[in-house]
């Protein structure tokens, strides 16, 4: 909203005195790259905050301002009602990341050289420089960092989802929140939506859209035949499936090892093919027994060693390996390559791209990875959720 500088009030007691060289500096600014952020003024055009940002436009002989209109009773009114409710009444976990996030948007309105703790010049006004977070934690008795956390989840949860969730369970987690927060607006939509019809919390619910999608991507199988397969099934690995909070929980459905086995991997493989088959230390048994079944012969195990030690029974796993297999009298490339494999560790059950590298190096012909999360140039991808590392 622009409004006419003359129109503007300034009030005759301030508390801040005039800075001439910030004023000079937002000249220099301004100019350079318009005014940044609006003034703030009352709805009778009285002057609230960022009279340095005025005098700098009316000295560059501007006509006009950007503004924003706060009514200071009002917020003031309305900033003390937030803190009632949040000292005095039962909130749940939602609620209480919706009031603070209100509060701080009101008191970053009234208090703009609060929002980044004094303004980009460095200069800070002793009577805004407290923070909100330090100020809101004094009065309902919760650490600053417990604040910034309740604000940042309400702020990423869809505004849809919140009414979704308002009345289950999760709405009083906000472990489970945080988790919501983090996905974006439709896949928060879709997973509200299950926690609504029953699902125990945000994993589960993920779990069960996965599953849907790889019901759906089964009527998709692609059409092969693929001189080159690499598969990376989701193993079984939970200890304790029913304990939504075990750290061992995968967000992902898994398959047996049955499941895995029926899958009609022999009827896109070409005659002479290979399958580079990911498993892990407590699933290698059950690998060889896979790639028997989808036709495979295991010829030799790579090994990728990666860079820091993970989880584990009885050791402390720091490898996961991948069976190389053949099918026939397939053609490849082979120069002396290793059985071991470095590179860094990604996102979740994601390979290194030194894996892919080495395959498109020895492997000529048409590829396809199995459970695929991420598109690759020139290579067909199947799996519920494809795409999902994408860049």
């Amino acid at each position: 909203m622009q409004r006419k500088i003359s129109e503007i009030t300034i009030p005759k007691s301030r508390l801040r005195s005039v800075r001439v060289h910030t004023v000079s500096a937002l000249v220099d600014s301004i100019e350079k790259l318009g005014l940044l952020q609006p003034i703030t003024i009352t709805p009778d055009a009285v002057l609230i905050a960022g009279y340095h940002r005025f005098l700098a436009c009316r000295r560059l002989k501007m006509d006009t301002i950007a503004v924003q209109v706060m009514d200071v009773e009002k917020a003031t009114r309305r900033m003390v009602e937030i803190d009632e409710n949040l000292i005095r009444a039962e909130l749940s976990a939602l609620e209480k990341g919706e009031h603070l996030a209100e509060r701080k948007r009101l008191y970053e309105a009234l208090y703009p050289t609060a929002k980044h703790g004094g303004d980009r010049f460095g200069i800070q006004d002793a009577n805004f420089a407290s923070c909100f977070a330090t100020a809101v934690g004094g009065k309902i008795g919760q650490s600053k960092r417990t604040i910034q956390h309740a604000v940042s989840i309400s702020k990423g949860l869809d505004a849809g989802v919140r009414d979704t969730i308002r009345h289950l369970p999760i709405a009083d987690n906000q472990r489970e929140l945080g988790r919501l927060s983090k996905l974006k607006a439709e896949e928060q939509r879709r997973v509200a939506e299950r926690l609504s019809l029953g699902a125990s919390c945000v994993r589960v619910a993920r779990k069960g859209l996965i599953a849907d999608q790889i019901d759906a991507e089964v009527d998709k199988w692609p059409d092969g035949p693929f001189h080159v397969l690499v598969a990376d099934p989701p193993w079984q690995y939970e200890k304790r499936k029913e304990d939504v909070t075990s750290r061992n929980q995968i967000a992902y459905p898994t398959m047996t090892q049955d499941e895995i086995c029926t899958l009609d991997v022999a009827s896109i493989a070409q005659d002479d093919a290979i399958l580079w088959l990911w498993t892990t230390n407590a699933h290698m048994e059950q690998a060889h027994a896979v790639a028997r079944a989808w036709g495979f012969t295991v010829k030799t195990i790579l090994t990728w060693v990666k860079p820091s030690i993970g989880m584990g029974d009885w050791l402390r796993g720091q490898t996961e390996h991948c069976l190389l297999c053949v099918r026939g009298k397939p053609t490849i490339r082979l120069s002396g390559e290793s059985t071991v494999l470095h590179g860094p560790r990604r996102a979740h059950s994601e390979k290194p791209e030194e894996f892919y590298t080495l395959v498109e190096k020895m492997c000529p012909g048409v590829k396809c990875e199995l459970f695929s999360r991420k598109n690759r140039p020139g290579w067909k991808a199947w799996g519920g959720e494809t795409g999902k590392l994408d860049v």
